[in-house]
């Protein structure tokens, strides 16, 4: 498999970039972070983990949205835990899932940041007396009075909606809430979703958490009746030494289902670096390349012993071969500045 560009390429030139203008300002280097998807389809297939993860400070995992008006059922904007019920692809719409298969993939634990949404995802019931989770749906909900957008709450908004009697679940599996009133049905996070998320992310030693968005807090405190900002400064109370609840028993896997687990040691896969020789041909690297360069060897980042500018990543046995950006040649375990480089093939006729 030849891959003609690597993405890690591109993160590599501005962290460089950070760090020569930190030399020459004096200054602390500027941070490298991202916002990445929680969605396991696209974590298998969009990104290079282990290779971007060296140089990125933090890795923000959006992990909310996972369900919304565009399906057919009612579903948690951002569940812990998936359901016992659950199988196949929807037994990976949910935190731990998203975190484990970022850990698997090689990112460090104290990298990982958990997204948490201060608003919710709200649908309109096909029939409101079917009101529970995974009931069938009409579309979007009707728009909230300041955020006016179908399908969508701010927290303040739910708030005012439970004040006016709207009915409160917390589901003791995807150790969640939602609410229900007439033909409209919201699934968000309150004070104590949040208590279970923090516990999850201190059991996982993440580096911490985000949120989408400050302006969707009750950033007044006027609809919650808990003060200005009462979700963000339960999070960080919990995080800066509250004492966070007991996880519960994580639900029986339903039929089909298949968790992503992350690895022993901290979660993160091993990578193994073989130096790449000066000489290129041969020498600490040996192959001749082609498809089954990586047979018998271990997972990690060998030289192309036949271009400077190409190296080879070895992953369960499969040869993946890449090409450094413009101006980079491989230098042991990253794509570096061609000046730093001793490559003996441009000596050679």
């Amino acid at each position: 498999m030849l891959h003609t560009f690597s993405a890690a390429n591109s993160y590599f030139e501005l962290k460089v970039a950070f760090d020569r203008e930190s030399v020459e300002t004096g200054r602390e280097p500027l941070l490298l972070t991202t916002a990445v998807a929680a969605g396991a389809s696209t974590i298998e297939t969009a990104y290079e983990i282990a290779a971007i993860s060296q140089y990125f400070d933090f890795i923000n995992v959006m992990s909310y949205d996972l369900h919304g008006a565009w399906e057919e059922f009612t579903g948690l904007n951002s569940p812990l835990y998936p359901s016992a019920s659950e199988s196949g692809d929807q037994a990976l719409l949910n935190q731990e899932a998203a975190i484990n298969l970022w850990l698997a993939g090689g990112a460090p634990p104290s990298k990982l940041i958990l997204g948490i949404g201060t608003y919710g995802r709200a649908f309109q019931l096909a029939n409101p007396a079917e009101n529970g989770l995974r009931a069938p749906v009409r579309g979007a909900a009707t728009a909230g009075t300041y955020t006016r957008e179908g399908g969508f709450l701010s927290y303040y908004e739910i708030c005012e909606k439970l004040s006016a009697g709207a009915t409160r679940v917390f589901d003791s599996e995807h150790l969640a809430p939602y609410a229900t009133w007439s033909d409209q049905w919201v699934g968000y996070d309150d004070a104590e979703s949040i208590q279970y998320k923090i516990a999850f992310l201190k059991e996982k030693g993440l580096g911490g958490f985000m949120v989408w968005a400050l302006d969707l807090d009750d950033f007044n405190g006027n609809s919650c009746n808990a003060g200005r900002y009462p979700l963000l400064k339960e999070m960080n109370r919990l995080l800066l030494g509250g004492v966070v609840p007991t996880l519960p028993p994580r639900p029986t896997p339903g039929p089909g289902e298949v968790i992503p687990e992350a690895t022993p040691g901290g979660g993160v896969v091993p990578v193994q670096t073989t130096p790449a020789t000066s000489g290129g041909s041969g020498g600490g690297t040996g192959g001749t390349g082609g498809t089954g360069f990586c047979a018998n060897r271990a997972d990690g980042y060998y030289a192309d012993p036949l271009d400077c500018a190409m190296y080879y990543q070895c992953a369960g046995g499969a040869t993946h071969h890449w090409t450094c950006a413009e101006g980079l040649l491989w230098n042991v375990q990253i794509c570096d500045w061609a000046h730093n480089v001793e490559c003996a093939l441009r000596a050679l006729p």
